[in-house]
């Protein structure tokens, strides 16, 4: 078996467990790494001391995984297009005891609070509308590889989904899944970026994808407009004001900039006004259900 046919096969066990699309890239150095300390460098408040913290483990794969010789890089989608029109009706009454029973370990009540006594409805963001997706997914892909390692012999790896210190949005451009937007989410033509990146490490060497030619966000600005926090700017994101950051990773303080949008856990303005969400149209993997649908 070539190793074309082994990638193919590979990637098929991908497929088959929920990705909408998946890719190879090999495991070398990222040339994001200057980019992501230009980014650090330039923040205006504080910067979350995990992000921080040895910027240089980043700098590529096998920094986090030595054995490293390949990489599986794959896109979840957790929304689509079609499933605009049901956003209002899939908002729980009790937000609190939703995102509870959904695995959120991190709920800023007073926020909750003060948006009820304001009148507001408070809304979820629709990454959060499912179970929490850092165990659903990698559960998903332990089972991949899992299957990989019964296919192909010797095959060993680690998993990653957003709790490494891997960057994964790089990783994924790098492997021919998208680019980096100027909301700073990686973008695809098709999904959009109603998904969750997650993939493997693989001990053993498979073709790496050839990076396709992508038509970039150009001269729209759509998102930075749309931010109700105006964290984002020149394509960064000022962490310190980006409202999904407080309302996520905080469970007191306040009040932040842009609340008063209604958004009480993440935020989906900028994505919202993205065009290429317009017309998204990845399959939603059971497991990442919308959970009152």
């Amino acid at each position: 078996m070539g190793a074309a046919a082994d990638t193919a096969a590979l990637k098929r066990l991908a497929l088959e467990a929920g990705a909408a699309a998946c890719a190879v890239a090999a495991a070398g150095p990222l040339a994001a790494l200057p980019r992501f300390r230009s980014a650090l460098a330039a923040q205006e408040g504080p910067v979350p001391a995990w992000l921080a913290r040895g910027p240089e483990r980043r700098a590529g794969i096998r920094t986090w995984d030595p054995a490293a010789r390949s990489v599986l890089v794959c896109l979840f989608p957790y929304w689509n297009s079609s499933l605009d029109k049901d956003f209002a009706s899939l908002q729980p009454e009790d937000p609190e005891t939703f995102l509870r029973d959904a695995g959120r370990k991190k709920i800023n009540v007073p926020l909750l609070e003060r948006l009820k006594s304001s009148g507001a409805k408070p809304m979820i963001s629709r990454y959060a509308l499912s179970r929490d997706y850092h165990s659903s997914i990698r559960e998903a892909l332990e089972a991949v590889l899992s299957r990989a390692a019964g296919v192909f012999p010797g095959l060993e790896g680690k998993v990653f989904c957003d709790t490494s210190q891997v960057m994964e949005k790089p990783l994924a451009a790098a492997a021919g899944l998208g680019w980096q937007g100027r909301n700073t989410l990686l973008l695809n033509s098709r999904l959009g970026s109603w998904f969750f990146i997650g993939g493997f490490t693989l001990n053993l060497d498979f073709a790496a994808d050839v990076q396709p030619e992508y038509p970039g966000c150009g001269s729209c600005r759509e998102c930075e407009k749309a931010c109700p926090s105006g964290a984002l700017s020149g394509g960064r994101l000022e962490i310190s004001r980006c409202l999904s950051w407080h309302n996520t990773m905080e469970t007191a303080g306040g009040p932040f900039p842009g609340e008063r949008s209604g958004w009480a856990y993440g935020c989906d303005d900028c994505q919202k006004k993205c065009p290429f969400n317009e017309g998204a149209s990845g399959t939603v993997p059971e497991f990442l259900r919308p959970l009152r649908s």
